[in-house]
């Protein structure tokens, strides 16, 4: 185009103009960059610059607004004609895994009222502010197995609506948060013990307040709570993020803790292949991006959700295997540490709901497979 011809041009030249003119301007770089400015100026007051433009911008806004819903009504219905009753059965595999959070909840108070005071109310590091031992752990698990469930229903969620990229994003969370749930689970230490617990407890509150973010502490607390961790566990717990977890992996020595480490001392390496299609999913680089370009399109990239059978096939069975691997570990680390095993009776159903959502989700890759192989033929 031709800037002489550009009507937004135009109206940038006349607003700086105008500036010149009373005064507020008064030499060429002060122009030059209030130009540069005038771009978002005008676009952040439509109404006052381009009117016009503004009303028929919102026309057509309205306009795509309600087809976005038309579209996402579409997209949702042929995905259930292929796995309404895979979505059922997810409902029911999520419902069953909070019933086992529920569970662990019955099991944690039934501990509070039986186990003796001086196992209850430990405090961390002697801070009587701060609640530590056993009593951190069994929370942190309670509430990491919580975050599943949450993250898995966020996960069902975005299926349904055709946003397979955005499901994978939340899988690699998920698969995060399982492998952590375990090596707490079964690495610690000192058998019954709470080390890596309280390690990953203090963690996190550092990286919170490296962060800037608010803690439940106040300032003074936590200063105290980081100067102990830094007499029992050294300079050098505060010099990655996952050195929390050094205790407990293969080689407890090592400067610094990488998720793989943690992964490996739970022997994750059959399954990392889910991590690694999800980082894949999640980092989508150049040519990634440019490849989903269609020239052929009016618009040539998609900017809405899509029906990909394949990807809502492998999603629901990972989402349901992650989910059942780490409700069970939490379910059973818990209820035997806190010697309250029968409250595992409670969610008799984790194995049968999530396994049959599982089913549900791998007839489905089968089938998607099956139509794969006659179509080359």
């Amino acid at each position: 185009m031709d800037p002489n011809d550009s009507e937004f041009l135009r109206i940038a030249v006349d607003y700086v103009n105008s500036k010149i003119t009373r005064g507020e301007i008064v030499d060429y770089d002060e122009a030059r960059t209030a130009l540069t400015k005038s771009y978002m100026h005008i676009l952040e007051n439509p109404q006052i610059f381009i009117p016009a433009w503004h009303e028929q911008s919102k026309r057509t806004v309205c306009s795509i607004t309600a087809d976005r819903k038309k579209y996402g009504k579409k997209v949702e219905r042929n995905l259930l004609k292929r796995y309404a009753a895979a979505f059922n059965a997810l409902d029911e595999a999520l419902a069953a895994a909070e019933l086992a959070n529920r569970a662990m909840n019955a099991a944690f108070r039934l501990w509070l009222h039986e186990a003796p005071r001086e196992e209850t109310y430990q405090k961390l590091f002697g801070i009587e502010s701060v609640l530590g031992g056993h009593a951190t752990r069994f929370l942190l698990l309670m509430g990491m197995h919580a975050r599943m469930v949450v993250i898995s229903s966020e996960i069902s969620l975005l299926l349904r609506k055709g946003y397979t990229d955005g499901a994978f994003s939340r899988i690699r969370t998920l698969y995060e948060l399982v492998v952590k749930a375990f090596f707490l689970c079964t690495r610690e230490p000192t058998p019954g013990g709470y080390e890596l617990a309280e390690r990953y407890y203090v963690s996190s509150l550092v990286e919170r307040l490296k962060e800037g973010g608010d803690s439940d502490l106040d300032d003074e607390v936590s200063q105290e709570m980081i100067s102990e961790a830094r007499k029992r566990w050294g300079d050098n717990f505060f010099k990655g993020e996952n050195n929390w977890a050094a205790p407990g992996t293969l080689n407890p020595a090592s400067k610094r803790v990488t998720f793989k480490d943690i992964e490996d001392a739970v022997e994750g390496e059959a399954i990392r292949h889910v991590y690694l299609a999800c980082n894949a999913a999640v980092h989508a680089g150049s040519l990634t991006v440019i490849g989903s370009a269609d020239l052929h399109r009016s618009y040539f990239y998609n900017n809405r959700s899509s029906v990909d059978l394949s990807a809502t096939a492998y999603i629901g069975s990972t989402i349901t295997f992650f989910l059942l691997m780490g409700s069970v570990e939490v379910l059973r680390c818990l209820t035997t540490s806190m010697r309250e095993w029968d409250c595992a009776l409670i969610a008799a159903a984790i194995f049968p709901c999530l396994n049959a959502a599982a089913d549900l989700f791998n007839e489905q890759q089968e089938r998607l497979g099956e139509e794969d192989s006659c179509e080359d033929e």
